[in-house]
């Protein structure tokens, strides 16, 4: 049975002491969620009142997923910032790697910008710009979130509701502590620690925002973002594949994928990529004609998700192996993709070469190099899967009783040309009973296949009182 996910984007904030004084010390911390710096290329500067005090700051490239700066204030300060894309010549500028947030001399986040997540649209984080933080150098003791005691409670998959408990391992310097959230769910109020309590009647698939609120002093008010439940995908394991009907090259048809809530299957890890924990989604399709067809997965756009490992497999769930069309054993046929030729593109084309005609190919899709239960980069992708030869099929065309059918696969009407007259036209389901009977008597002719159910057809065409027999897949 699939487990499912609770994910939780979130941050402790430390109770820290401080003797009051009218100036203090604010923290920002930098985020990279490709764990490898700011690429040498996009820096930030920090302002207060107008003047800068943290001059082109970040992650160095190559400095890993965090670092951090500190700066010093007064009481009323104003703090902005400007984060400079592509500040210098160097590698591409991952803007959407890229994140940052600002902590008070408390430790408490009072401004966040895609720290550790990756940014919307066009992947800049955004700028604080006026009217800024106003700096606030009280000392306060906050609360103390357990986040490791944040265990789901009950869901229904169904309803599209959870719940889930949580606990403080200190109200801090308030007597009680009021968690309250953005989705209109019931408060929570808090009067002791290592107590658990349930909070409610939340919509999953939704990132919910807790603020943990000093009911004496506002100035040690918390928040908590990215509490989120997602129910896994349909097509979490492989024997409840998704099944994808291929379209033509250059006609593509795309199909929406989630990899939030996703668990990993427990099938044959890939020949390329990293897939980190495993978790993935799958797809399955029937080869329409004997020859090539093309697997592509792109971005969605306002989509974190940013990069795929596309794998095809030939066999049954539990027991599949990397697809093989030579026989040989090697993988020839580039059955495994982690990333395409396109520069700074980390989505995945794969090109399947020798297939023959019914053959049932099942595709794995992962986010490269995932996090076991929580990933920032989880999120909508697209795919593809388009059959070569995008207009027509063509049998021995050195033969006098050649002819040419398509479109293949078929929405409604296949049309058929000969040299010679077509005498008959016989379709047969996959079980053996002629569904559909025609008699051109002409070398060109049309099958109005709209009425059949989607699915696999043997065509039998007559001419010079031989036969013929093709497969048809109708849409």
């Amino acid at each position: 049975m699939k487990k499912i996910t609770l994910l939780c984007f979130a941050f402790f904030a430390m109770a820290f002491s401080f003797n009051s004084s009218a100036q203090c010390t604010y923290t920002i911390e930098y985020t990279d969620t490709f764990g490898d710096g700011w690429n040498g290329v996009s820096n930030m500067d920090v302002l207060v009142n107008g003047a800068v005090v943290l001059d082109d700051v970040g992650i160095p490239d190559g400095g890993g997923a965090t670092g951090s700066d500190t700066f010093m204030v007064n009481d009323g300060d104003v703090i902005t910032t400007v984060f400079n894309p592509a500040a210098g010549p160097g590698a591409p500028d991952y803007t959407n790697e890229c994140g940052y947030r600002i902590l008070d001399l408390n430790g408490i986040e009072v401004y966040n910008a895609n720290f550790g997540a990756a940014a919307p649209g066009d992947g800049i984080p955004d700028d604080l710009v006026a009217p800024g933080v106003t700096a606030s150098c009280a000392v306060c003791t906050p609360a103390v979130v357990d986040l490791a005691s944040l265990a789901l409670d009950t869901f229904d998959c169904d309803a599209g509701t959870f719940s889930f408990t949580l606990e403080l391992d200190d109200l801090g310097g308030a007597a009680s502590v009021t968690v309250t959230n953005n989705a209109s769910a019931p408060d929570v109020t808090f009067t002791a620690i290592d107590t658990p309590e349930t909070f409610s009647g939340f919509p999953t698939d939704t990132d919910i925002t807790l603020t943990v609120v000093d009911d004496e002093d506002s100035a040690c008010d918390i928040v908590i973002p990215g509490v989120r439940f997602s129910c896994p995908p349909a097509n979490d394991d492989c024997i409840n594949a998704s099944t994808i009907v291929p379209s033509m090259i250059g006609s593509e048809v795309w199909t929406v994928g989630d990899t939030r809530g996703n668990t990993a299957s427990g099938e044959t890890d890939p020949s390329c990529g990293t897939l980190g924990a495993g978790r993935d989604l799958w797809y399955v399709f029937e080869v329409p004609v004997s020859g090539e067809a093309t697997i592509t997965t792109r971005a969605v756009t306002g989509s974190p998700m940013d990069d795929t490992v596309v794998t095809a497999y030939t066999g049954s769930c539990g027991a599949l192996i990397e697809f093989d069309a030579d026989g040989t054993g090697a993988n020839t046929d580039s059955s495994c993709n982690d990333d395409n030729a396109t520069p700074g593109d980390f989505f995945s084309e794969l090109v399947l070469s020798d297939m023959m005609a019914g053959d049932m190919i099942y595709v794995r899709v992962s986010l490269w190099n995932n996090a076991a239960g929580a990933d920032a980069r989880d999120g909508e992708f697209e795919i593809t899967i388009a059959a070569a030869d995008p207009t027509l099929s063509t049998l021995d065309a050195e033969n006098e009783n050649a002819f040419t059918y398509y479109p293949n696969p078929v929405n409604n009407k296949l049309t058929l040309n000969a040299a010679n007259n077509i005498q008959n036209v016989a379709v047969y389901n996959m079980l053996g009973q002629e569904v559909m009977r025609a008699t051109p008597n002409n070398v060109d002719g049309e099958l109005d296949m709209s009425s059949l159910q989607t699915g696999a057809y043997f065509v039998k065409v007559t001419i010079n009182d031989v036969t013929e027999t093709v497969r048809i897949l109708k849409q």
